[in-house]
C-alpha cells in the first residue's frame, strides 16, 4: 500500500462508493450536518480513493458533499491497496468517526479475522484499538448470529455476549425478548445478566413461562431462589407453582429449624406436608375467586355490599371439618356389607391414622 502525500481536487461525480464498505447504513442527520459544514466553510478533510477512484475512506463525507451541491472534493490517492488493508482502514475510520451498527461491526471485524493476517485476537485488537476480550466476544457473537434463526439484526453485540452461558435455543428466545422491548433500557445488560442467572438455574416449566413473558423477571428470580433451597418433594410443587411461594419459604425454614435441632424429617412426612400446602393453595385460590365474583357483583350494582358474605379461611376450614364429620358418621355396618370385609380391613388402617392425628390435634398424648 502506497499513500500519496499530494491532495488533489477531484470532481464529486468521478468518485464511486465501495460496494464492500462495512458500513451499510448512513444516518441522514449526519450527512445533512456534514453538508451544512461544507456549505459554510467550503472545505473538508480529503477523501481517500484507490487508483480507480473507488472510495477507500470518507464515503459519508462524499455523500455530504453531493448533498451540499459542490463540484469537487479534495482527495488523496492510495496505490496498490489490498482488500485486507482497505477493510482495515474503512473499519478504523468508521469506528473512530461514525459508530457502526452492531451487526456491521461484527461482519467487518469477522472479515478481517478470517483473512488470516492476524495470528491472534490480541493482534487484531491492537490494530483496531480494542481490548482482546472484546474482539473475542464480537467474533463469537457474529458466529452465533449467523446460526440463530429469527434473531433481529438490531440486537446489540454486547447483549449477545451476555448470553454465552446459555444453550442456543434459550439464548435466541431471551434475545428475542430484548428485541420485543420486554427487557428495556437504560440498563439492558444488567437485566439480561439477571435473566441469564435465572435461566441457568430455573426448571424447564418456569424457564418456558419466563421466556414467553408469562412470569415477570422478579417473580421468576424468587421462584428460582426458593426452588434451589427446597427438598425434592417441595421442588416439584414449586416448579409447577402448586404451592404459594411464601408457604414454600416457610416450609423450608421449618425443615431447616428441625434439622438444626437434630431431627431428620423423613421424605414421606415432607410429601405429606407438601400435599397439605397444595390443598391450602387451591382453597386460597377458590376463595380469591369467590371474593372477585362477589366484588364484581357489588361494583356492577347487582348486589349491595351488605348482602355479600365472603367466607374467610377459618370459615372454609370449619365447613370442611363439618363435611368430613358428616361423611364419617354415615359409615357403619351397612357400609361394611356394601364394600366387603377385605376393603373394610384396608379402611381400618386409615381410620387408625385419622384417630392418631385427631389425638395429636386435640392434644391427647399417645398411650
Amino acid at each position: 500500500m502506497q499513500i500519496e502525500n499530494r491532495i488533489v481536487e477531484a470532481p464529486v461525480n468521478s468518485l464511486k462508493p465501495d460496494p464492500k464498505q462495512p458500513r451499510k447504513t448512513f444516518p441522514e442527520e449526519v450527512i445533512e450536518n456534514i453538508a451544512k459544514t461544507i456549505k459554510a466553510h467550503g472545505t473538508i478533510n480529503p477523501i481517500e480513493v484507490d487508483e480507480k477512484n473507488v472510495i477507500v475512506t470518507g464515503e459519508i463525507r462524499w455523500k455530504g458533499a453531493r448533498l451540499a451541491g459542490v463540484k469537487t472534493v479534495p482527495t488523496r490517492r492510495i496505490k496498490s491497496i489490498t482488500p485486507q488493508e482497505r477493510l482495515e482502514r474503512q473499519l478504523i475510520e468508521n469506528l473512530h468517526h461514525t459508530e457502526l451498527e452492531s451487526k456491521e461491526r461484527e461482519d467487518a471485524i469477522y472479515r478481517l479475522w478470517k483473512t488470516g493476517r492476524f495470528k491472534s485476537h490480541r493482534e487484531l485488537a491492537e490494530t483496531l484499538g480494542y481490548h482482546h476480550a472484546t474482539i473475542g466476544d464480537i467474533i463469537e457473537a457474529k458466529e452465533f448470529r449467523d446460526k440463530a434463526v429469527g434473531l433481529p439484526d438490531t440486537v446489540p453485540t454486547s447483549l449477545i455476549s451476555e448470553t454465552k452461558e446459555l444453550d442456543k435455543k434459550t439464548r435466541v428466545e431471551l434475545l428475542k425478548k430484548v428485541a420485543r422491548g420486554e427487557i428495556r433500557r437504560p440498563a439492558p445488560q444488567t437485566e439480561v445478566r439477571e435473566a441469564v442467572k435465572i435461566l441457568k438455574k430455573a426448571p424447564e416449566p418456569i424457564k418456558g413461562r419466563f421466556l414467553r413473558g408469562e412470569i415477570p423477571q422478579e417473580r421468576a428470580k424468587k421462584i428460582v431462589e426458593v426452588y434451589e433451597k427446597a427438598p425434592e418433594p417441595l421442588k416439584k410443587a414449586v416448579e409447577k407453582e402448586e404451592v404459594k411461594l411464601e408457604h414454600a419459604e416457610e416450609a423450608i425454614s421449618l425443615y431447616k429449624e428441625l434439622e438444626e435441632e437434630g431431627v431428620k424429617v423423613e421424605e414421606s412426612k415432607i410429601k405429606q406436608h407438601v400435599e397439605e400446602l397444595k390443598k391450602e393453595a387451591r382453597m386460597d385460590e377458590a376463595q380469591a375467586k369467590l371474593r372477585r365474583e362477589a366484588f364484581k357483583d357489588v361494583l356492577a350494582g347487582r348486589k349491595e355490599a351488605i348482602d355479600v358474605t365472603i367466607m374467610d379461611r377459618g370459615a372454609t376450614f370449619i365447613q370442611e371439618v363439618r363435611d368430613v364429620a358428616w361423611k364419617v358418621k354415615g359409615w357403619g355396618v351397612p357400609t361394611l356389607m356394601e364394600i366387603g370385609a377385605e376393603r373394610w380391613r384396608e379402611a381400618q388402617r386409615y381410620f387408625k391414622q385419622v384417630r392418631d392425628h385427631m389425638d395429636f390435634l386435640l392434644g391427647h398424648p399417645p398411650p
